[in-house]
């Protein structure tokens, strides 16, 4: 199931150089849980970016290792992001058990000052009278705190300022040790590993369903750290250079929604450089309020679409496969419409626009 030629193969060989950097980032220069930093495990935006696991391109990914046997306190500013949401999660990408999620919650459950201003507390025992609280457990140790910004409209909306101390003793980093160089070692070649096995293996069931956007499994999706309030279509894409794959869907009630294109890896497309998602506030929305998605290698405006109703290009960017994903975001129940895709031939684009 993985592409050959290549193009793809050197992708493939970039992204796990990408996963290699990204992994001692965080398991060997951001590690100390006496001492815990907000970190980004994906980030496209990024000079040198890391992708990994269809990361959104609305989102800005902020992670921080800690342990599960200790409490902290985290101070945020709220911003104006569309999208803020706080999870903890416990052991590790490719270790026993995986990397679950313990807790999730968004801003919004936690109580906030006039000014957007509030904290919480990360422990595994609820402290008496706290309002603002997220669970941890003590075993396995190893655990992490991670940070979801969605963002609607990029260039407006400003990101939450986060920040985590320890609640006792000082925040302060311990002498390193050659145990614990050995280990960060361990753990970042255990995450390279581990997580581009997973998603390979994703990527390779998503072939089943080539073309379609079936919805994912939440329980498999919780498991391996995604979003519990995000409703997933994953799935894979494969075009001829004469074709194009359409998607139809009208969104339902819910807090935000897009869709992206990655390639085989699960990388999302360079989105810096080229239109490769479409959210909620960027869509153009035909006359009945549903969308229209064009995946295709070429503009649609090179065709006569003059008469056609509005719709969003997705470039490919020269990719002929890969994977996708339609997200529905805390849809307001679980009756929502499925996307519809369709591949036709790009000469025959205008008859279904």
């Amino acid at each position: 199931g993985c592409p050959t030629d290549p193009f793809n193969q050197a992708e493939g060989y970039r992204y796990l150089s990408r996963l290699v950097r990204c992994s001692l980032e965080n398991f060997m220069e951001c590690s100390d849980v006496d001492a815990p930093k907000f970190v980004a495990i994906a980030n496209g935006q990024r000079d040198c970016p890391v992708k990994i696991g269809s990361d959104n391109p609305d989102n800005l990914y902020q992670s921080a290792t800690i342990s599960g046997k200790i409490s902290y306190r985290l101070k945020i500013s709220r911003g104006t992001v569309a999208y803020l949401g706080f999870g903890t999660q416990s052991g590790t990408y490719g270790g026993p058990g995986g990397l679950s999620t313990v807790d999730y919650k968004e801003a919004i459950e936690f109580e906030q000052d006039s000014d957007g201003n509030f904290e919480i507390i990360v422990s595994n025992e609820k402290p008496d009278n706290c309002k603002n609280w997220l669970r941890t457990i003590a075993e396995p140790e190893a655990a992490m705190i991670i940070v979801r910004q969605t963002f609607n409209d990029h260039e407006n909306e400003i990101p939450a300022k986060v920040s985590i101390e320890k609640i006792e003793g000082q925040t302060l980093p311990q002498p390193i040790t050659c145990e614990q160089v050995d280990q960060a070692l361990k753990t970042s070649a255990l995450f390279v590993g581990g997580a581009s096995m997973m998603f390979a293996r994703w990527a390779k069931g998503f072939q089943a369903h080539t073309n379609q956007l079936p919805l994912f499994d939440q329980e498999k999706s919780n498991k391996a750290g995604g979003d519990p309030n995000i409703r997933y279509f994953h799935s894979y894409w494969k075009l001829e250079d004469d074709e194009c794959l359409v998607i139809s869907a009208t969104p339902p009630k819910v807090e935000t929604w897009n869709f992206q294109l990655n390639n085989h890896w699960m990388e999302s497309l360079d989105y810096r450089y080229f239109q490769v998602h479409v959210n909620m506030h960027m869509a153009h929305y035909r006359q009945d309020k549903s969308i229209r998605i064009v995946v295709a290698h070429s503009d649609p405006k090179q065709l006569d679409i003059s008469g056609c109703d509005k719709y969003d290009w997705i470039n490919t960017t020269g990719h002929n496969c890969g994977t996708m994903c339609f997200r529905w975001i805390r849809p307001e129940n679980e009756n929502f419409p499925h996307p519809k895709p369709q591949v036709i031939k790009f000469k025959d684009l205008p008859s279904v626009l």
